[in-house]
């Protein structure tokens, strides 16, 4: 359903690019994208489908990639979780996350208090 809706809306925005698109059924675009907010991939679909970005966080995966054949080891910090949501969703909480010091001091993530290598994120919302 998300990918005609998509199709839609793009093919809509070819014939009224002056309007805003609406979409008034509530819409939530929530997960892993493995991908930043700002690549242009997102934008489209944020840009298409009237999306914001409503839990906005620094970083949601945090790791050390250790030294390889072709490349030094890293210290690799993205936001690539997202919640994305049209107007009719309203945010109504957000789930604590651990502070930068927490995460260190487990030995990053996933670490033995974070055993997966995302943030936990959540959203509590009203329509």
């Amino acid at each position: 359903m998300l990918s005609t809706i998509i199709l839609d809306k793009s093919r809509n925005q070819t014939n009224q690019t002056d309007q805003k698109n609406q979409i008034t059924t509530p819409l939530i675009l929530t997960g892993d994208f493995n991908t930043s907010i700002e690549e242009e991939s997102i934008k489209n679909i944020m840009n298409i489908l009237n999306l914001q970005n409503m839990f906005p966080l620094p970083w949601t995966t945090w790791k050390e990639r250790p030294p390889t054949s072709w490349q030094p080891g890293s210290l690799v910090r993205h936001a690539i979780d997202h919640f994305l949501v049209n107007d009719a969703i309203k945010p109504c909480g957000f789930l604590d996350v651990p502070s930068d010091d927490e995460v260190k001091a487990s030995g990053l993530l996933p670490g033995i208090s974070y055993p997966s290598d995302h943030l936990v994120i959540c959203m509590d919302f009203g329509l």
